[in-house]
């Protein structure tokens, strides 16, 4: 058999196979398959005119989870088709007739899933197999925005926009866009549509791109007020954008501070200075509950991104040594206070929140990043550290005693903090007293060593412990006023 004759065997064949795919249910997964397979002998055009509802099949599909890869499959044959058998003008061309306004459909859904589908295998295949098919959706889309701007399906246009904007700032270096529409969806109701504009704003192809000035206004515009929405999944989203835009901004600085670029390190400095200073005044009291547990993620994400930590082995995603050198600048002009006295006590006073989450945050804040000893407002002239911290202790033993539980839980993750950092890491030690008259605790810094004032300190806190015991089984009732709640069997 020659090769015509084996191309017309395949060629009947391949309409054979195609007109008993045309009875196949939809969701027949095993038909996609072979949808994929059979482009390869059947040209584009004639299969179009055979299955005519491909289009919307293959919508239909993406609204299904377990049929979504295989019908992107197919798509991703026919894409792969076009660009191997046609110029890319032609290819385009052809896109545009058989794809463009499917793709739109997809985009512009109103099932969250087709949307989301659309953008992952449709649209970001055609604009890595064909970038010119980038622009054609973009004025589509476009055309649309300039129109009826009190249009019902606007929000869902927005989205795609923005999709299509990340996608293609994902996948190259040169990227120019629509502040109107990025600040039209930075103030949009929609929180998946803000959620977009923080991700276009803060992910890019370059992690060490820096920060324009457009970008740099609307992200100070736009971050306090998204800081306090109740949705997790939309604070999550924000916070591992911002964790994104971070990382760019240190890389950017190290470079701008290596090369003598002094203008962009001062800009990317000055606006890691002022992010810091919005998650600090976020979490003095009288905050709401999302503001404040918003703002200590981040504020470990700040931590992390910055702050170089010899005892962490694993480097990935972590900041490299010569971050010291961008702190020590910050340092010099007195920006970016990480470890200030208004620092430290916005934490100290989240330790004490009602809320376990930010308790715990908090504390794991001060347990890992934080310089001890510790100087509080108020207490400048204390260069050593001991006022300060034998009147914290006091405090602490005190909440420790307290009968609300978010005071004794609170006191006693300061307990353990005092224990790590002091005595532990700093080798100093402690003489406690208890006056039961005047219900009050007097603490002094002693001359003791490591180990005896930990045993000291550890064997009061048992006795303190021991006592409040022995008073609840006394008397229960009288007891559950003036102490924490002590339960045993």
């Amino acid at each position: 058999m020659d090769t015509a004759d084996m191309i017309s065997v395949s060629s009947e064949m391949a309409e054979m196979v195609l007109s008993k795919l045309k009875m196949t249910p939809w969701f027949v997964k095993g038909k996609y398959r072979i949808l994929s397979v059979l482009l390869q002998f059947t040209d584009i055009e004639q299969m179009m005119r055979e299955l005519p509802e491909m289009q919307t099949t293959l919508l239909h599909c993406l609204s299904n989870s377990s049929l979504a890869p295989v019908a992107a499959n197919v798509y991703k044959a026919f894409v792969l088709e076009i660009k191997k058998t046609r110029n890319a003008e032609a290819g385009a061309a052809v896109w545009e007739k058989v794809w463009l306004e499917a793709v739109l459909s997809g985009l512009t859904s109103h099932d969250s899933l087709v949307r989301s589908n659309t953008s992952k295998y449709l649209l970001s295949q055609s604009v890595k197999c064909l970038p010119q098919t980038s622009d054609m959706v973009q004025n589509a889309l476009e055309s649309k925005l300039e129109g009826n701007k009190q249009a019902s399906d606007r929000p869902r246009v927005l989205c795609a926009w923005l999709a299509l904007s990340q996608i293609r700032r994902n996948t190259s270096s040169v990227f120019s866009m629509k502040l109107e529409y990025v600040w039209e969806s930075l103030y949009s109701e929609d929180e998946e549509i803000r959620s977009n504009a923080f991700s276009l704003i803060c992910n890019t192809l370059r992690k060490a791109e820096p920060l324009s000035k457009d970008e740099c206004k609307l992200l100070m515009e736009t971050i306090p007020f998204n800081m306090k929405v109740d949705s997790a999944p939309f604070r999550q989203q924000l916070t591992r954008d911002l964790h994104n835009l971070l990382v760019r901004l240190r890389d950017s600085s190290l470079a701008a501070l290596r090369d003598g670029k002094t203008e962009l390190l001062d800009f990317s400095v000055d606006f890691l200075d002022w992010f810091h200073k919005l998650l600090i005044e976020n979490l003095l009291p009288g905050a709401s509950y999302q503001r404040r547990k918003a703002s200590l993620d981040l504020l470990s994400v700040l931590y992390d991104t910055l702050i170089y930590r010899p005892d962490v082995r694993h480097r990935k995603d972590f900041p490299p040594e010569s971050s010291q050198q961008l702190l020590a600048y910050c340092q010099r002009r007195n920006l970016l206070p990480l470890y200030s006295p208004g620092s430290m006590s916005a934490l100290l006073y989240c330790v004490l929140d009602t809320a376990d989450l930010i308790q715990a945050a908090a504390c794991s804040l001060l347990m890992t990043h934080h310089k001890w000893p510790i100087l509080l407002d108020g207490n400048q002239g204390d260069m050593s550290g001991q006022s300060t911290i034998c009147h914290l202790l006091r405090e602490i033993l005190r909440l420790c005693n307290s009968p609300k539980t978010h005071e004794s839980t609170g006191g006693a993750l300061l307990c353990r903090l005092v224990f790590n950092k002091y005595m532990l890491e700093l080798n100093w030690s402690f003489s406690i007293e208890y006056r039961s008259e005047e219900s009050e605790f007097t603490v002094s810094v002693t001359d003791s060593k490591y180990p005896a004032s930990t045993f000291t300190f550890m064997n009061f806190l048992l006795q303190q412990l021991e006592q409040s015991l022995i008073e609840t089984k006394s008397n229960i009732l009288s007891v559950s006023k003036s102490q924490p709640d002590v339960r045993y069997d």
